[in-house]
C-alpha cells in the first residue's frame, strides 16, 4: 500500500452517508466532485454485477418490501446519485467508509464497482474506527470537520492485490454459500483493518443452532425479558449495544416487528410520551424460544428476500455459537 498527497488530479470522493459529506463540505465546500453510496447491501439479496439491470431490479424490489422505499425514491437516491460516477473521467476515486458491517460490505462492493466499470488510475481508501486514544470506535460523523484534511492526506492507495481481494470477497458475499467467508475475511490485507470483525458480526446474523434466533433477535428478546420496554427504548439500547453492525433506527424497528409473535403489547405507565405509550413483554412462546426450549421458525415470519444476505439464504444455514461455525442445515 502507499500514501497519497494533494495534487491537481481529478478526484471523485465517495461517502458512506450524507452526514460525512456535509462535514467534508464544511472544509472543502465544492472544491471536489462528490457522491454518496446510498445502498444497504448488508441487507437483502444482491447481484455481483453492481448497477446492472438485474441488480437494480432486485434491490428496488427488496427495498420496497423491506423499507418502504418507492421506485421513484430509489431512482433518486441511488440511480441518480450513481450517474455522477459516469459524468466525467476521474483519475482517482477516494472511498470514505467506516468500521461497521453496514459500511464494510458497501466498501467491498464499491471497490468492485469502480474497478470493473472505469479505467481509473487510483482507488484510495479512508476507513475510520480506531481514532486517537479513545477505546471507542468512531464513525466519520462523530469526527470534527477539522479531522478531514488529515484523513484525506493520509488516505491509502489500494494495490492491485487489495482490489482483487475486495472483489473476491464481494463475489463470495453474492454467492449462496457463506460458510468459508469468515476464513477469507481473516486473510484480508492490512489496509482492510475492520473486515474480519465485520464478518464475524455477519455470521452471527444467521439463526443459532440453539433456538433459531440470530444475535440481534436474541439481544432484542433479552432486553424485553429484563423488563417491559417500549419499541423506542429497545431501539435506543440496540444502537448502543450493537454498534458494530452500523444499523439505524428503522432497521432495528423492522427487526422488532419481525419478532411480534413472541411478545405482547401493554399500556405503558401514566405520563409516558406518545412514542412510549405501549411496552413489550415476552409471551409464553417468546420465553420458551429465548430459553432454547423451542425454535424460532423464521420461514413463517420472513419472506425469502428478508432472509437473504447477498446471495445466501438464512433459511438454509445455522450458526453454531460454541464453535463459531456456519453450518448448512442439511449437514447438521
Amino acid at each position: 500500500m502507499g500514501f497519497l498527497y494533494f495534487n491537481r488530479m481529478s478526484l471523485l470522493h465517495v461517502f458512506n452517508g450524507d452526514s460525512s459529506l456535509l462535514l467534508f463540505r464544511e472544509i472543502y465546500d465544492d472544491q471536489y466532485q462528490t457522491m454518496v453510496w446510498r445502498e444497504i447491501l448488508c441487507e437483502g439479496p444482491a447481484i455481483e454485477k453492481i448497477h446492472s439491470d438485474d441488480f437494480l431490479k432486485t434491490r428496488a424490489e427488496f427495498l420496497s418490501e423491506f423499507m418502504g422505499v418507492s421506485q421513484s425514491d430509489y431512482d433518486q437516491k441511488w440511480k441518480k446519485e450513481m450517474t455522477k460516477a459516469f459524468e466525467q473521467r476521474f483519475d482517482e476515486i477516494v472511498l470514505w467508509f467506516e468500521y461497521d458491517l453496514f459500511c464494510q460490505i458497501n466498501m467491498i462492493a464499491a471497490i468492485s464497482f469502480f474497478d470493473n466499470n472505469f479505467n481509473i488510475k487510483k482507488i484510495s481508501l479512508i476507513c475510520v474506527g480506531n481514532e486517537g486514544d479513545s477505546p471507542l470506535l468512531k464513525g466519520l460523523g462523530e469526527l470534527s470537520p477539522q479531522a478531514y484534511p488529515q484523513l484525506l492526506k493520509s488516505r491509502e492507495l489500494l494495490e492491485e492485490t487489495d482490489i482483487a481481494f475486495a472483489k473476491n470477497l464481494w463475489k463470495m458475499y453474492c454467492s449462496d454459500d457463506h460458510r468459508h467467508i469468515i476464513k477469507k475475511a481473516n486473510e484480508a490485507p492490512s489496509v482492510f483493518t475492520y473486515l474480519f470483525d465485520a464478518f464475524l458480526a455477519h455470521q452471527k446474523r444467521f439463526p443459532s443452532v440453539k433456538n433459531g434466533l440470530n444475535l440481534l433477535e436474541e439481544t432484542i428478546l433479552k432486553l424485553i425479558d429484563e423488563s417491559p420496554k417500549s419499541e423506542k427504548e429497545i431501539v435506543r439500547e440496540m444502537l448502543r449495544l450493537e454498534n458494530y453492525y452500523g444499523f439505524g433506527d428503522l432497521q432495528y424497528a423492522i427487526y422488532i416487528d419481525r419478532l411480534s409473535e413472541l411478545y405482547d403489547k401493554f399500556a405503558a405507565r401514566d405520563g409516558a410520551s406518545n412514542e412510549e405509550k405501549q411496552v413489550l413483554k415476552l409471551n409464553d412462546l417468546g420465553v420458551a424460544i429465548l430459553a432454547g426450549e423451542r425454535k424460532f421458525d423464521r420461514s413463517i415470519h420472513q419472506s425469502q428476500n428478508a432472509s437473504t444476505f447477498g446471495g445466501c439464504s438464512a433459511l438454509s444455514y445455522s450458526f453454531q455459537t460454541s464453535t463459531g461455525e456456519l453450518l448448512k442445515n442439511d449437514d447438521k
